[in-house]
Formats: structure tokens, sequence, C-alpha cells
């Protein structure tokens, strides 16, 4: 049995209301950021208390980024859900992490994001 089974059937009540006609159109013509929240949709559907993301940001706008960003935040808030996002640009959800682990074969950060230093803070950067 799930662990948040109260807030799973609220999440899936706002998640269907926003869904809308997207809900009902195939996966291969929803955009690069629609198919992340489906998936990630799919994947709350077990009431996980762990969701682990690889590269969800890869091929999708800055606008896809950064609704997928605010979507985590409220996923976090509202279900409690922790997130593993793994990625080599974090620019679009930087302000809704509380800790950050970067890694160049070894762990050369792990804190908040606040304290990273300044040579990290631009996504764009090539080591990121």
């Amino acid at each position: 049995m799930s662990w948040w089974p109260a807030k799973r059937s609220t999440a899936c009540r706002a998640g269907s209301s926003r869904a809308g006609a997207l809900a009902r159109r195939p996966l291969t013509r929803l955009s690069g950021g629609q198919q992340q929240r489906a998936f990630i949709a799919k994947a709350l559907v077990a009431g996980p208390r762990l969701l682990a993301l690889d590269e969800p940001t890869a091929g999708v706008d800055v606008a896809a980024q950064e609704a997928l960003a605010d979507l985590l935040a409220r996923l976090h808030g509202e279900l409690g859900v922790t997130i593993l996002f793994v990625s080599h640009e974090f620019g679009a959800i930087e302000h809704v992490v509380q800790r950050l682990v970067l890694v160049r074969e070894t762990i050369v950060f792990d804190g908040a994001p606040a304290a990273l230093p300044e040579l990290w803070h631009d996504p764009s950067h090539t080591h990121v």
C-alpha cells in the first residue's frame, strides 16, 4: 500500500484536470516537456517516496525546463516526494534545489546551491 494514498488521490485529480485534451493524445504527439511530465505522472501512480530523474531537461526548451522545475517543487512540497535530479545542466532548477552534489570524477561540491562557487553557477559552463 502506498505511504501517501490521500495525497496521491488529490495529486491525480489535480493532474488529470490540468491534462485535459493532452491526456488523450498519443505520447509521440506531445512535446518533449509534455512527455517528461507524462512520464513523471506515470511514475507517481505507484506513490513513490523517491523520484529519480536522469537528464529530464535534455532536449526540452527553456520554458519547459522552468515548468518542470515548478512541477518538481510542487511535488516535493505537496507530496513530500524526494527528487533525485541527475543533469549536466541545472540552471533551470537551481532555484528549487535544497542540496546540490557536483561530480567531476569525484565529488567537488556538496551543499546548498547558494554556497556553490560562482564558477559553477553558469549552466552553460562546458564542465557542468
